[in-house]
């Protein structure tokens, strides 16, 4: 709805699609010769002015204001007489409310999604068809200044932070991509070892591929950590076997040595051949304990 207004901010000209909104939204009609200000939020009322006295300045200024929890677009057009002097300001007002707050909502979410990639410790970039960079996080920012001397902005195409010998190489995996494969591989470089998943990215029905998501990931700790398992069970698969072979023999060949001497039990006195018992008992709970031990580790190893 439009109005005009002058440099005193005197009402000059108003529709009536004007009056009928202005008594909706703020309980009173605005009508020639009424000043402006008059029906501004305070908040809004200094914004307004100097949107104003630039227009009187011969500037086209666009805002958009929410008034009453509803969202108007304002644009302010200098308003000329036939010899080309600015004699006020023409105010065209429109309701957006509902293209608005849809707009606000998608820049939350978006703004919500980059705080999650954001805050991962892993390398996130989005690829467009034509392999361009439309999203990438802090962590691949940084990754590719390590690696190549500069941040990778959006816009710029996701070849050039490939080295030069593997760019075919890449571009032939995004390809496949494309054609709807996940691709996931291990590769060592700058003395670290990286892990990359190049997935496609599809549309909200699943049918059409938009675009790729490269994930990059620092597995270097994790191999130390698994190199670190492997050697552990390394270790306790030996203390099985030496248990099972160079602790269990002699304790074996205790056990036979006891049990010869109990057959020849009539030529020991009483109390030797009790000694004896005490002894097999001994042995034979040594046995059992080292048994357990093996299966224990053994366990673990596997």
């Amino acid at each position: 709805f439009p109005v005009t207004i002058i440099p005193e901010f005197k009402v000059v000209t108003v529709n009536a699609r004007a009056r009928e909104e202005s008594l909706v939204l703020l309980g009173r009609r605005i009508q020639v010769g009424d000043d402006i200000r008059d029906f501004l939020e305070p908040t809004f009322r200094e914004e307004f002015v100097q949107a104003s006295m630039q227009a009187l300045e011969g500037q086209i200024v666009d805002m958009d204001v929410s008034i009453e929890q509803v969202w108007f677009n304002f644009r302010f057009f200098p308003v000329k007489n036939d010899l080309g002097v600015i004699r006020g300001v023409a105010l065209n007002a429109r309701n957006i409310d509902q293209n608005k707050k849809a707009s606000l909502l998608i820049q939350e979410q978006e703004a919500i999604l980059r705080a999650i990639y954001n805050s991962s410790t892993e390398s996130h970039t989005f690829l467009d068809k034509d392999l361009t960079i439309r999203f990438i996080n802090s962590v691949a920012k940084r990754d590719t200044n390590l690696f190549f001397g500069h941040e990778a902005q959006i816009g710029e195409n996701s070849l050039n932070f490939i080295i030069p010998e593997y760019q075919s190489i890449f571009h032939g995996y995004y390809q496949q991509v494309l054609t709807g494969e996940r691709l996931v591989f291990e590769e060592e470089w700058m003395g670290k070892w990286w892990k990359m998943t190049i997935s496609p990215v599809f549309n909200d029905d699943q049918k059409e591929i938009m675009g790729i998501s490269l994930v990059l990931q620092d597995t270097t700790e994790a191999r130390v950590r698994e190199a670190k398992i492997l050697r552990q069970n390394q270790i306790l698969r030996e203390i099985s076997w030496r248990q099972s072979h160079e602790i269990r023999r002699p304790v074996a060949t205790i056990l036979g040595i006891l049990e010869l001497m109990k057959q020849e039990k009539t030529d020991l006195p009483s109390h030797l051949i009790d000694y004896c018992n005490y002894l097999t008992e001994a042995a034979k709970q040594l046995d059992h304990l080292t048994a357990e031990i093996v299966d224990q580790v053994n366990g673990q190893s596997d």
